[in-house]
């Protein structure tokens, strides 16, 4: 059972200080503590008790306060009153011996002995033993070099097809329009307005009610490129000339971003204004000068590559940095405390009801969950991996203290400030008053990324690095014709 937080203390009553202190390791990073509580000590605790009590409890023939032991024991019981000086010894002494004994101490102290036997034998005036365990920080030793090790990694996986899209975007938006007779053809650009109607059998035309605020407007901009607008659009306006107006059939497809429009017919009245052709420059160092003066055309591919690719090289980095926490784990000899795999748990059960929760699961079925048995279930599926980090962020730790790794507090308070302002602006959007955003709790994550990549920045200096690359990693340099 829980015994009291270490060093916790409120307002109780001086005492002398525990006696006859031992410390002897325990498992999984603890230490058992034996201690003495005297006599004299025993007894006060055990009047403080009924002192408290005696104030609160209202006897007939007795003003608060002033109701005698022996009356009160047999209102109250001994058990209680016993259990009250349990937590004034708790908060006192258990605190004292483990200051005591040194240990760099984490969690709540335990009793080795069931409460309800020192209960019983609980004796106001006589010495009482007493053996806690408590949870101690753990001594990490790497058993290897961290140094010269051969590690593979993947190479960034970049995207050809986020490559193609994005050049042919920036080409289109680049190209050269010029006046063109007679009728449209794909790839040219029409200035049009545009009216939108609901489908109507029944109408005229079969044009029902207006569409409100739907792809409609005046001197309108459309490119005739297929599947770029609603299905059949582009196409019905091949060979249209300017004063043309054509009416056009068409049908939403299932994942239009007008949700009541999925699936439904509509009408549109087209009317061409003007016809343009279009051509896309070509990718050479004219067209790159263009988008900025003195950019080349190899500086702007890889430009472009940097830009769709970011996901890619993240993931890299993060699959990099796992290999190189697989080898400090290796050699790393540590064992870890009960009391943090419980608070690691205790996170990762609260964001995975959280996902439910996000994920549309009822609140009900979400307390249900809320178990003691389920959280015991839960956690020893995630211990494993509970275990892991945390052998992992005492090794950052580690080499940090080794190789005199800072983090800048100032990197810090930039990065956190900028997470404030997202979840301000995430906020607003949601049309909350104030972001969920605990700044203590943020800064220490950020303080913990931080300190990760540069144990990494570290470790690949000091190791060799091996890339393993794929036909679907090589970096993106076709460009797009057409």
């Amino acid at each position: 059972a829980g015994l009291a937080r270490v060093a916790m203390q409120r307002g109780a009553p001086l005492y002398a200080a525990a006696s006859n202190v031992e410390v002897t390791p325990g498992v999984n990073s603890s230490a058992i503590i034996k201690l003495q509580v005297p006599g004299a000590d025993t007894k006060a605790a055990y009047n403080n008790a009924a002192k408290q009590y005696a104030s609160t409890v209202q006897v007939e023939g007795f003003r608060k306060g002033k109701v005698p032991m022996a009356v009160l024991e047999q209102r109250i019981g001994k058990e209680a009153l016993t259990s009250g000086a349990m937590e004034t010894i708790a908060e006192t002494f258990v605190s004292d011996a483990i200051k005591q004994s040194g240990v760099q101490a984490i969690g709540q102290a335990e009793l080795m002995t069931p409460a309800e036997l020192i209960v019983a034998s609980y004796t106001p005036g006589e010495p009482l033993d007493l053996e806690v365990k408590v949870d101690v920080w753990p001594e990490l030793e790497f058993t290897g070099s961290l140094e010269g090790h051969t590690i593979e990694a993947e190479a960034p996986q970049y995207n050809q097809t986020a490559y193609d899209l994005a050049m042919k975007g920036l080409r289109q938006r680049y190209a050269k329009t010029a006046d063109k007779e007679g009728g449209a053809a794909i790839g040219d650009a029409l200035t049009v307005n545009m009216a939108g109607f609901e489908f109507d059998e029944a109408a005229e035309g079969n044009k029902g009610e207006a569409l409100p605020n739907m792809a409609e407007g005046s001197a309108i901009e459309l490119i005739m490129e297929q599947d770029r607008f609603m299905p059949g659009l582009v196409e019905a306006l091949v060979g249209a000339t300017a004063g043309e107006t054509r009416q056009v059939e068409v049908e939403f497809p299932d994942r239009a971003t007008a949700g009541a429009m999925r699936g439904r017919k509509a009408i549109f009245e087209v009317e061409v204004i003007e016809v343009a052709s279009r051509t896309l420059p070509e990718c050479n160092d004219d067209f790159a000068n263009e988008i900025r003066e003195g950019l080349t055309m190899e500086e702007l591919s890889k430009e472009v590559n940097m830009a769709v690719n970011e996901d890619a090289e993240r993931a890299a980095k993060k699959q990099l940095g796992g290999a190189l926490d697989e080898m400090l784990v290796a050699q790393c000899k540590c064992e870890v405390p009960e009391t943090l795999v419980d608070e690691k748990a205790k996170e990762r059960f609260a964001q995975m009801l959280s996902d439910f929760r996000a994920s549309g699961t009822s609140d009900e079925e979400i307390k249900s969950m809320i178990t003691r048995d389920g959280f015991l279930k839960y956690k020893e599926i995630a211990r494993p991996q509970a275990e892991k980090e945390l052998r992992i962020s005492f090794a950052h730790a580690k080499v940090a203290d080794m190789w005199d790794i800072k983090v800048d507090q100032d990197e810090v308070a930039d990065q956190v400030e900028l997470l404030r302002l997202e979840a301000l602006k995430e906020a607003k959007q949601n049309g909350q008053a104030e972001p969920d955003f605990e700044e203590a709790r943020v800064r220490e994550q950020v303080e913990v990324t931080i300190l990760a990549d540069r144990v990494h920045e570290a470790l690949k200096e000091k190791n060799n690095i091996v890339y393993v690359e794929s036909v679907a990693a090589a970096p993106a340099t076709e460009l797009v014709e057409g």
